[in-house]
């Protein structure tokens, strides 16, 4: 939820991507597949999920509390959109020394393909500060 418009949650059965998806109108999840995904693990990802596409975004529950959900929602969306940041500020704002210790990994500027970057701004902000 680092990034506007991220609405994230920790899913970790078929009745929580139920009620992310009607109560929060959430767009990315969370899964912890190194817990409860044993046996049958693929079947409790399956119905994950189905729940989590079954209903839609936001629409409420129970159905007498959708208007202030909805309400919620749109004070959270209002916030994130004020505090939160687009990847290549946050890129930008971070100590260059840091930025660039991260870049120089080894394998890490090959994993990042920086010149198949389609955002001009952020490849530039990456390629610069390769580079210091």
């Amino acid at each position: 939820m680092q990034y506007p418009g991220v609405f994230c949650g920790h899913i970790s059965s078929p009745v929580d991507a139920w009620l992310f998806t009607q109560i929060n109108g959430g767009n990315c999840i969370s899964l912890a597949l190194n817990q409860g995904y044993g046996w049958a693990g693929d079947v409790n990802l399956k119905f994950i999920f189905e729940k989590l596409f079954s209903v839609d975004l936001g629409s409420g529950y129970p159905e007498h509390r959708k208007t202030s959900q909805q309400e919620s929602r749109e004070i959270l969306n209002n916030i994130s959109q004020k505090v939160h940041f687009p990847f290549e500020i946050l890129v930008e704002k971070i100590d260059s020394n840091i930025v660039k210790n991260v870049l120089k990994f080894p394998g890490v500027w090959d994993l990042l393909q920086a010149e198949n970057i389609e955002n001009d701004i952020l490849r530039d902000i990456l390629l610069k500060r390769r580079e210091k």
